[in-house]
């Protein structure tokens, strides 16, 4: 029974969760001028980084920190920053619910074979990692395309 009323729960809180309506471009043509970009030729050089200028046109040119104008080059992977920041709850969850496997198993008394069924040191460990884990934030970035499909 116990577990037929987390599970509902679960459910519940999941469908309940709020959906964020949040700017995310798809194609080099959705990316304003003025905005946090990134790109790199091969994995073995660093980025150019800057703010995005004539996007909208798909003539895409970076303005770099110093000033310069750097035209991107046909063909490389282009990242923009997206405006507002992401918090860590998921990975702060799972770091939680390990975390608190382990100490259930290394609280668990000799002979250590029914360890954990009633235990609930892991789920508790993962309600306080994702606290812990939405508190730790960043501007995510995103991969966008030089034209749609």
């Amino acid at each position: 029974m116990r577990f037929v009323l987390f599970a509902a729960v679960l459910v519940l809180s999941g469908c309940a969760s709020r959906q964020e309506l949040s700017w995310r471009p798809h194609v080099v043509s959705q990316v304003p001028d003025s905005t946090p970009v990134r790109y790199r030729v091969d994995t073995n050089t660093p980025f150019v980084r800057g703010v995005a200028l004539d996007w909208t046109r798909k003539t895409p040119r970076i303005v770099t920190a110093r000033g310069d104008t750097v035209v991107v080059p046909p063909g490389v992977g282009l990242d923009v920053r997206l405006r507002e920041k992401r918090g860590k709850a998921t990975m702060g969850a799972v770091i939680g619910f390990v975390a608190g496997v382990i100490a259930s198993y290394a609280t668990c008394p000799e002979p250590k074979t029914y360890c954990g069924e009633e235990d609930p040191t892991p789920l508790l460990g993962a309600g306080v990692g994702a606290l812990v884990g939405s508190r730790f934030k960043s501007y995510p970035w995103v991969r966008v395309r030089w034209e749609a499909p």
